[in-house]
């Protein structure tokens, strides 16, 4: 077990307090992630459908995917800084020396996410220049999604590495950390999600545009068409997390693991087969949700994600509790070392006047 100490320094808050704002922050955060990352795939696979079928509407309907894709993208980034601030007072030490150990790849978040804000900019912003290039517009648009989808394997390598300090030993760098277990299946449950949660918001958000005439393409056979294939796609994305969330479930390492979590599983799954019970229906008989099937899909939907959220940051207690444990040890035995050497030497603890 690695040997290290905590700064001797109070938390600003009540650490209860600081790891509920962690797991409510982190959801919001995620949420609008998934809503980009989902929203730049479906954009590309609209305007790419668009080109193939010579189909007008469903270039007008990844156009206006693209308009939600910076929007989400500025929200993503806002509530990011919440989650990101409280982990690192939170869990300092741990999220500090994981980042290390990935060092040269962590940092290359920074350029990777401004590469793939200002090619989301160019694709909205340039839409009518590139009306006689579509093959290089879907390019740019598909080389901002590839940039999206290779992030998350910075974060869910960060994040792997911090619950399991007992392996920074055999670490060598990115890739010899993103092999360990559980990575793979939690980045295609991520990627599973952004179907299920970008579908929804599509949902919401088309409807919405409809009911106020901002967007009048299409006939109203295109327009139920373009639902169905909403229903696909989240339909995709639940089947998606029903098979990789039981993938990581069943490579997760056992030491974040106990019989505590159990009530917090069947709470995600029981919130979660509703929702899923009325999209494959909804896809089975061919018909759209109204606003009251929506609502409340939506509603317990994210109760599910609230079950989740907490099931995940119980794991990553359970995960830690043996290394805080230590670290609480050498942090009392580093104090009175500091406190017996200040006495040695006549040291006396500066105050500010």
């Amino acid at each position: 077990m690695p040997q290290f100490h905590d700064l001797p320094l109070p938390l600003p808050a009540p650490e209860i307090l600081l790891k509920t704002m962690l797991v409510v922050f982190f959801i919001l955060h995620i949420l609008f992630v998934e809503m980009m990352v989902g929203g730049s795939i479906f954009c590309t696979y609209f305007e790419w459908k668009g080109l193939k079928e010579k189909n007008q509407f469903f270039d007008r309907v990844s156009f206006e995917i693209a308009k939600s894709i910076t929007v989400n993208k500025s929200m993503a980034v806002v509530m990011g800084v919440g989650p990101l601030l409280l982990i690192n007072v939170t869990y300092t030490i741990f999220f500090y020396s994981s980042s290390v150990l990935i060092g040269n790849a962590w940092i290359l978040v920074i350029p990777l996410t401004i590469s793939a804000f200002l090619l989301t900019y160019l694709h909205q912003y340039a839409w009518d220049r590139f009306l006689n290039h579509k093959k290089l517009h879907i390019a740019i648009i598909g080389l901002a999604t590839l940039h999206f989808l290779i992030i998350p394997f910075f974060f869910l390598t960060n994040t792997n590495l911090m619950w399991f300090p007992n392996v920074w030993d055999q670490i060598h760098g990115f890739f010899s950390a993103l092999l360990f277990p559980n990575i793979f299946a939690r980045y295609f449950f991520f990627l599973s999600t952004t179907f299920t949660i970008a579908g929804f918001f599509l949902y919401w958000l088309f409807r919405r545009k409809i009911e106020k005439n901002e967007f009048n393409e299409g006939s109203e056979e295109d327009k139920k068409n373009l639902f169905l294939i909403f229903n696909k796609l989240i339909l995709t994305g639940m089947i998606g997390q029903a098979i990789c969330g039981g993938a990581v479930v069943l490579t997760a390492p056992t030491e974040g693991l106990d019989k505590n979590m159990i009530p917090m599983l069947i709470g995600v799954v029981l919130f979660f087969l509703p929702v899923f019970i009325l999209v494959s229906l909804a896809n089975f008989k061919k018909f759209l949700l109204t606003v009251r099937q929506f609502n409340i899909a939506a509603t317990i939907l994210f109760i599910s994600i609230l079950f989740a959220g907490s099931l995940r940051h119980y794991f990553r207690e359970n995960a830690l509790s043996p290394h805080k444990e230590n670290m609480k040890r050498n942090t009392e035995a580093y104090i009175k070392k500091v406190e017996e050497a200040k006495k040695a030497y006549g040291i006396k603890d500066y105050r500010y006047e």
